[in-house]
């Protein structure tokens, strides 16, 4: 099952934009997802683009639970959702997988230095050009296939399968 969500303001969800509220939405929607019908609460993932990228490494490192957390074009600190945290601490018994574009620089920066701090399974791919976040699938035929074998691979990898 895939949980896709428009954060406040974006979308279809209207409202206001409150990045430190869609940081407590975060828990809200896992929790909603273990409920469902045919979730496996110890295999849950997340993946996340730009701010949505800080929130998912933000969200799979405060929840005991999530299994790993993939971010395309991460940032240190994107309006005041701070990442080098929970990498270094929190996601130490977890796995990240971080994507940037090499001359998407402050993204290209911020996973280089995470990848730096981490204590955890981390991984990292830096594609060239400035392609950022869901951009990335964009770059040519190529680049979005390697790149959704690069996810589809990580997932397998970290995510335990029932017997």
């Amino acid at each position: 099952m895939v949980l896709t969500v428009d954060l406040r303001g974006h979308g279809d969800t209207g409202g206001e934009i409150n990045w430190f509220a869609a940081a407590v939405d975060v828990q809200t929607w896992l929790d909603w997802l273990r409920e469902q019908p045919g979730v496996r609460a110890d295999a849950i993932s997340m993946v996340g683009a730009s701010i949505g990228a800080n929130l998912a490494l933000i969200g799979c490192a405060n929840d005991d639970d999530c299994v790993t957390a993939i971010a395309l074009s991460p940032g240190l600190v994107y309006y005041s959702l701070k990442t080098e945290s929970s990498i270094s601490n929190q996601l130490s018994k977890r796995s990240a997988l971080l994507i940037a574009s090499q001359t998407d620089q402050y993204s290209a920066d911020s996973v280089k230095q995470l990848v730096n701090s981490a204590t955890g399974d981390i991984g990292a791919r830096i594609y060239a050009g400035t392609a950022h976040g869901t951009q990335l699938f964009e770059v040519s035929d190529a680049v979005r296939e390697g790149l959704i074998t690069l996810i589809v691979s990580w997932l397998d990898e970290h995510t335990v399968t029932e017997n």
